[in-house]
């Protein structure tokens, strides 16, 4: 996130705390936790992105144990697509 480096957000997530106890704990009212509280909603999009959800159930045959072909490189994608 822009402008909280791995520092502060260990500090803010220190002694257990949860994303969600931040906003009601006051700690994102500091100055240098501003970006947090501007930047909220996608700090909350961004980690339920990266979660894995466990409860989607897959097929029978979803997990074969066999390699599949090489994934593109990102950049290739992104300019197949145009977005580059």
């Amino acid at each position: 996130m822009p402008g909280i480096g791995p520092v502060t957000a260990a500090a803010l997530l220190a002694g257990g705390a949860h994303l969600e106890q931040l906003v009601s704990s006051g700690l994102l009212a500091t100055p240098r936790c501003r970006a947090a509280s501007q930047h909220w909603e996608k700090l909350v999009t961004w980690r339920n992105m990266i979660s894995l959800d466990q409860r989607v159930p897959l097929p029978r045959n979803a997990v074969t144990g066999a390699a599949t072909t090489a994934m593109p490189r990102a950049a290739e994608i992104l300019e197949r697509l145009r977005l580059w």
